[in-house]
């Protein structure tokens, strides 16, 4: 199975990751990983991207996963969304039980964000505890960011929350569904690596998640497609990323690359 990236795709492919092996219900090892994937030099975002063709391309909903439904049906109910909104994805896919329950809400607006501190409020869903924190980072992020970073980052979260002892990690998506061709192309791209200070969010949680930045005396936009790097909090950080030049404009993009909240001395 391959779990699709990113809103925009190349005419007639679709970006892809091998991810899960369905025969045995496990995550593919990392040789297996690279042995299925294909490569493709799209033009439109200066990368090499794993795609599928299009017509090979079939959804998969997943097995019986009752705990996921459950999450699914109450916060379909309490934030006001269709069915087809809110979908199941990660490991929950593959029938493998996990305290983890991965969600993607597309769609997503202020609303639902709103929405989502009110349910906290009151407590239908709970904080996540640094537990659960710990266990999501150890096991996915140490190569984009430290611990203390992460959790400097994460602390007071809504994108990770408990619901009977469970943790649910949402994702929140702006688009309703993909687009065939290239919507954001980029001029060209360069590497970057420095301190850079986020000064505020343009409009954080919702991926794309957009934040003001300033690079010595210039100023420019970080772009995430990541949930990771979706409620960034102001101050300075060290990152490795590159910025991408598109219509006289440019962003930071860091999703492939490595952020470290620098700490004043």
């Amino acid at each position: 199975m391959w779990l699709v990236k990113g809103f925009q795709h190349p005419l007639n492919k679709v970006i892809a990751y091998p991810r899960y092996d369905l025969v045995n219900n496990v995550k593919l090892a990392r040789y297996h990983k690279i042995k299925y994937a294909h490569y493709y030099y799209w033009d439109c975002i200066k990368l090499s991207v794993p795609v599928i063709d299009l017509e090979y391309a079939k959804p998969y909903y997943g097995l019986n996963n009752f705990a996921g439904e459950e999450v699914i049906e109450v916060l379909a109910r309490y934030l006001g969304l269709g069915p087809n909104q809110l979908l199941l994805t990660g490991s929950s896919l593959i029938g493998e039980y996990s305290n983890d329950i991965d969600i993607v809400i597309l769609g997503a607006d202020q609303g639902v964000v709103d929405k989502l501190y009110e349910l906290v409020e009151e407590n239908v869903f709970d904080r996540i505890n640094e537990y659960f924190l710990l266990k999501e980072y150890f096991s996915k992020h140490r190569s984009s960011m430290d611990i203390y970073t992460y959790l400097y980052i994460k602390r007071n979260t809504i994108l990770h929350l408990l619901y009977n002892r469970r943790h649910i990690n949402l994702k929140l998506v702006k688009y309703s569904r993909g687009f065939s061709g290239c919507i954001e192309p980029v001029s060209y791209r360069y590497y970057f690596t420095g301190i850079i200070e986020v000064i505020d969010s343009i409009e954080p949680y919702i991926l794309p998640a957009r934040f003001h930045v300033r690079i010595r005396d210039k100023y420019f936009v970080l772009e995430t497609y990541r949930e990771l790097f979706s409620e960034l909090r102001p101050g300075k950080y060290y990152v490795q990323g590159w910025i991408e030049v598109r219509d006289e404009y440019k962003v930071l993009n860091i999703d492939h690359g490595f952020i470290r909240f620098v700490r004043d001395l």
